[in-house]
């Protein structure tokens, strides 16, 4: 009998896992929380570093997950993880192999950096603000002018004792799935 593996999020990162999973050969359970999958990406408008629209990425992979072996379950919210599976928050107990856990970030809160202005002044936006506003057709600041100039600060909040950030927002990834 093959190898099942339960992948939680149905994120980029978990639906790329999930179809490399059953590229190899494994069974792979895709679960999501949420109606659709793409987690962050459904708000993101173009991808760094290439500029591919961001929907354009998101419709090839459910592509790809509708074509594959893949099973996917939204509307699942995962309750416990154990080595060898889940349980549900409806009480049904998912066993595997193993499992993937790949539900996402929470985006640090740039209200807790005050020197930044973020809440505080008109006109200070995080990057997910201008994400949604070029998805929406046209960055603009509060009286509705386009802006002069934007200027973009990376990291806010890493490695930031004073905020409780110790961490720096660097990506890692953990290859090797046997």
């Amino acid at each position: 009998m093959g190898k099942r593996v339960i992948v939680v999020g149905g994120g980029i990162a978990g639906m790329q896992t999930a179809l490399k999973l059953s590229a190899g050969g494994v069974s792979a359970l895709l679960l999501e929380r949420d109606a659709d999958l793409g987690g962050k990406l459904t708000g993101w408008h173009k991808l760094f570093p290439s500029f591919t629209p961001a929907h354009e990425v998101l419709d090839e992979l459910r592509r790809r997950l509708a074509a594959s072996d893949v099973e996917v379950r939204t509307r699942c919210e995962v309750a416990e993880v154990a080595r060898d599976g889940v349980t549900l928050s409806t009480g049904e107990r998912l066993e595997a192999d193993a499992v993937v856990v790949a539900t996402g970030f929470t985006l640090f809160d740039a209200r807790i950096k005050e020197e930044y202005g973020y809440g505080i002044y008109d006109n200070v936006y995080t990057t997910v603000d201008i994400e949604r506003m070029l998805n929406e057709g046209r960055v603009a600041l509060k009286d509705g002018t386009a802006p002069r100039r934007i200027a973009f600060l990376h990291c806010v909040g890493s490695r930031d004792e004073k905020v409780c950030q110790h961490h720096c927002s660097k990506v890692c990834c953990i290859t090797g799935v046997k």
